[in-house]
């Protein structure tokens, strides 16, 4: 008697989705490690250009356009060309 196979057997079907079970968590590792470097950079860069700038100043944060108001008359008093530093923060101003 002779049997006529067609199709998979159990077996083969179970190694196809190992097979693709491993396939897809490599691809995962890989995508998200690269997206992790991405991630990283920013900050590492950050960390440069801080080492850097040592001996500048931190700038204050604006909180409110009085700040704004304030640092345009102190580059106005420290200033030679006043007016394209009034100018400048006028805009920033506009744009708070």
């Amino acid at each position: 008697m002779q049997k006529n196979q067609s199709g998979f057997s159990l077996v083969e079907v179970c190694v196809i989705v190992v097979v693709l079970v491993l396939v897809g968590f490599v691809g995962y590792t890989v995508v998200n490690r690269s997206n992790d470097k991405s991630q990283t950079t920013p900050t590492s860069q950050a960390s440069k250009q801080s080492a850097t700038a040592n001996d500048v100043a931190e700038a204050p944060a604006v909180v409110s356009t009085d700040d704004l108001n304030t640092a345009a008359s102190t580059l106005d008093s420290m200033d030679v060309d006043s007016q394209s530093d009034t100018a400048r923060l006028d805009a920033e101003l506009a744009a708070f």
